[in-house]
C-alpha cells in the first residue's frame, strides 16, 4: 500500500502538491486557532455585555446609536471620558466639527442642541452622526432629542450639564471624568494626549473642588445678590430677573465660581 501511495506522489505534478501543501498549513492554523479561542476567557464579554442596561425603553431623551462600552481594564489603563458636547441653533455643523476633533473610541460622547426650535436641525445632526461608520462600530456617540430653554448665565444652564451627566451615567457608568463642550470650543491637544496625561491621576480626584481652594473675597458680593431664571419654566430661553434685595451667604453648600464650560466634574 505503501509503495502505491509513494508511487502515486511521485506521478503529481507540482502544482497539485503546492496546493496540499497550502491545504494541510491551512489545516493547521484553523485547529490552533480553534484551540488558543476555547481557552479564552470570556469573562471580559460577560462583563461587556452586562454593563449594557437591559431596558433603553425609558432613556426617552436620547437618540441611542448602539451599546457599546469599553471596559476599565486594570489599574494604569487610560481613563475613560464623558463629553457633553452642546450647541444653540445654527452650530450642529461647529459641534459636529469638535466630536470629531475630540473623538476617541475608548469615551462617551452626548451631543446636546439648546434650542426648542431646532427639531430638524437636531434630526439632521442625528443623522450626520448615524452616518459615521466609526461612529456605528464603537457606538459610543448618542444625541439628545429634546431641547429645553437654557440661559446660558443663570442656573438652567446648570441643570442642562447636570441632567446631561445623569444621561450619560444611565447610558454607561465606565466613565471617571465628566467634561463641558460648547460647539466654540476646539481642542489643543489630541485625546491621545489627553488620556496619557490623566492615566497617572488617581481616579476619585474631583477637579471642581481642587480648583475651589481659594475664592476672591472681593466678588462675594456676588453670591448675596437674588437672581431668578426663568428658563428653569419656560420653553424659550429668558434673560435672568435680578431681585432688589440681597441674601446671606449660604453655609450649607460650597460654592464654585467658574463657567459652564470650564466645569469637569469627577463621577465615579
Amino acid at each position: 500500500m505503501s509503495m502505491m501511495m509513494l508511487k502515486m506522489l511521485s506521478s503529481w505534478n507540482w502544482r497539485t502538491r503546492v496546493r496540499l501543501s497550502v491545504f494541510v498549513a491551512a489545516a493547521l492554523l484553523l485547529l490552533v486557532v480553534g484551540f488558543l479561542c476555547s481557552r479564552f476567557d470570556d469573562d471580559q464579554y460577560r462583563t461587556l455585555m452586562n454593563n449594557i442596561p437591559d431596558d433603553h425603553s425609558n432613556i426617552d431623551t436620547s437618540t441611542t446609536i448602539k451599546m457599546i462600552h469599553p471596559s476599565k481594564g486594570r489599574p494604569g489603563d487610560p481613563p475613560i471620558l464623558a463629553y457633553w458636547i452642546f450647541g444653540f441653533r445654527g452650530e450642529s455643523k461647529r459641534m459636529l466639527r469638535l466630536l470629531k476633533a475630540v473623538y476617541h473610541p475608548r469615551n462617551q460622547y452626548l451631543l446636546h442642541l439648546l434650542d426648542g426650535d431646532g427639531d430638524e436641525e437636531r434630526m439632521e445632526l442625528a443623522v450626520s452622526v448615524e452616518s459615521e461608520q466609526v461612529f456605528r462600530a464603537f457606538g459610543n456617540v448618542n444625541v439628545v432629542g429634546k431641547s429645553y430653554a437654557v440661559e446660558e448665565s443663570g442656573a438652567s444652564a446648570l441643570s442642562a450639564m447636570l441632567h446631561a451627566s445623569a444621561l450619560l451615567l444611565r447610558i454607561s457608568p465606565l466613565w471617571d471624568w465628566f467634561f463641558t463642550l460648547s460647539s466654540s470650543d476646539y481642542p489643543l491637544f489630541t485625546q491621545d494626549d489627553m488620556l496619557f496625561a490623566l492615566t497617572s491621576l488617581p481616579r476619585d480626584l474631583n477637579f471642581v473642588g481642587f480648583t475651589n481652594r481659594t475664592i476672591d473675597r472681593n466678588r462675594q458680593h456676588n453670591f448675596n445678590r437674588i437672581v431668578v431664571d426663568p428658563s428653569l419654566h419656560l420653553k424659550q430661553a429668558t434673560p435672568l430677573y435680578y431681585a432688589v434685595e440681597t441674601r446671606e451667604v449660604p453655609t450649607t453648600f460650597d460654592i464654585f465660581q467658574g463657567w459652564l464650560n470650564s466645569f469637569t466634574l469627577c463621577m465615579v
